[in-house]
């Protein structure tokens, strides 16, 4: 099994307000196949945690973070995966067992909260991410926003060693993150389509996304991140803090978004990073 580093806590107004969801993707040693456990873990059973979905896939989905909205979990397969097997038979690191998909497209699984089957979006391929941002639940489906990259993000891509001590290569690498909102459609006369819309720049490095908690599985209109490449700039290290607003001034959050110029924090030779 791989868990998630980024559990969420549910806001809906079921008994299971509060309680502490997260998802467990898994490779079965006997077999190709893998799949998503989803469970939650409540104040009053601390040292339980109770099932509230499952699915089997292809290959099981690297989901560093993941997303929540009242009806669903969120939860993307890119298409970069962790090869289990490979650490258990070659002994290798995390980072050296990923491997690429090789499945046509990438998949969005939409998971209910009520148990009920899973519904799969397939997306374009390829597609990689790093943490989400939001979602929420719309009349006809989920807005789901989250930090892509144009390659795997977790084996040896950003998180690269060498980058602390090579500048020119730190400096030269193309791996943008670009924040995207994908608008998920279950149902209605679109059922089964979904759209993507840019929310930050591609020419610029935007990830550790933040959002005010209390607009955690709604419509929101700010999110916080860290930017590198900040200016734009030749240099990794030329950092801010960005702001980036969705929403025209004085309105409210809707699923529709008004990309607003973005607002920063930067100081020469600060290095700010997840800002909270």
């Amino acid at each position: 099994p791989l868990g998630s580093a980024h559990p969420m806590t549910r806001v809906d107004e079921s008994t299971s307000a509060g309680c502490l969801v997260n998802i467990e993707s898994y490779q079965k040693i006997a077999g190709e196949r893998g799949g998503v456990l989803i469970y939650e873990t409540c104040a009053d059973k601390p040292d339980e945690r109770r099932e509230i979905n499952r699915y089997e896939s292809s290959y099981p989905p690297y989901a560093h973070s993941w997303g929540l909205t009242d009806t669903f979990v969120v939860v993307p397969h890119q298409t970069c995966y962790a090869d289990t097997k490979l650490m258990f038979k070659d002994n290798v690191y995390l980072v050296d067992a990923f491997r690429e998909s090789e499945e046509e497209s990438a998949t969005i699984m939409l998971a209910p909260l009520d148990g009920s089957e899973p519904i799969a979006f397939h997306i374009e391929a390829p597609f990689y991410y790093t943490h989400v941002v939001n979602a929420f639940d719309t009349e006809d489906g989920v807005v789901f926003d989250v930090v892509t990259f144009n390659r795997c993000a977790f084996n040896g891509g950003v998180i690269v060693r060498d980058y602390v001590t090579n500048p020119d290569r730190r400096n030269s690498h193309d791996f943008m993150g670009t924040t995207k909102r994908f608008v998920l459609h279950t149902t209605g006369e679109k059922r089964g389509q979904y759209e993507v819309t840019d929310l930050s720049q591609s020419n610029v490095y935007t990830d550790f996304t933040r959002i005010n908690d209390k607009a955690q599985s709604k419509p929101y209109c700010h999110y916080y991140a860290a930017e590198n490449f900040h200016g734009p700039s030749d240099l990794y290290g030329s950092m801010a803090v960005v702001k980036q607003s969705l929403c025209a001034p004085g309105a409210e959050a809707s699923i529709s978004v008004e990309v607003q110029p973005p607002v920063y924090w930067q100081k020469e030779n600060y290095f700010p990073g997840e800002p909270l």
